[in-house]
């Protein structure tokens, strides 16, 4: 059977987090690993991959912080 990854597109649309909010995640480190990444050749793009185990994990962790709305805690 062949392995099935979430792209990060993927991922707001199973989330509903934005997909600008994720890329910042992932720039600044507040994102999970990749699972899987495709392409490492030098000077080529790669695309990275999450299991949705990954990402139901992250989701139920870090991710309500994510989705609260400005001014939610004042």
């Amino acid at each position: 059977m062949t392995a099935q990854y979430l792209s990060l597109l993927d991922v707001s649309d199973h989330s509903g987090v934005r997909f600008e909010t994720l890329k910042s995640l992932v720039r600044r480190g507040k994102f999970p690993e990749p699972d899987a990444i495709i392409g490492l050749g030098e000077h080529q793009k790669f695309v990275r991959g999450w299991k949705r185990t990954t990402i139901d994990t992250w989701l139920h962790g870090y991710a309500p912080q994510v989705r609260q709305s400005p001014g939610e805690n004042d």
